[in-house]
């Protein structure tokens, strides 16, 4: 299990949201759960609201896209940080 802190940028409002998950990190072969939350299902601002959010409400889809939500970074069990936003990217 790891957080992510995440942003919402329409409000400011951060918030450390548990994933009951193993953190994968990144190495020569692969680049682990960063990928996940850039370029991956998790990159996506309909998938964040979820994560954020902290539930699915299938009668009220987040559209897609890249500007409302923020990580600012992961942290593991041992306090490690990884950095995932760092920069913004562009719809």
């Amino acid at each position: 299990m790891y957080k992510v802190i995440m942003r919402k940028e329409s409000t400011g409002e951060i918030r450390a949201c548990d994933m009951d998950l193993d953190f994968r990190l990144p190495n020569d072969e692969s680049d682990g759960d960063v990928f996940w939350w850039t370029e991956g299902n998790f990159g996506c601002d309909c998938n964040r609201h979820i994560v954020f959010e902290g539930k699915h409400d299938k009668d009220h889809i987040f559209p897609c896209g890249y500007k409302e939500y923020t990580v600012l970074y992961c942290e593991l069990p041992d306090g490690t940080k990884v950095s995932i936003d760092v920069e913004k990217k562009e719809d």
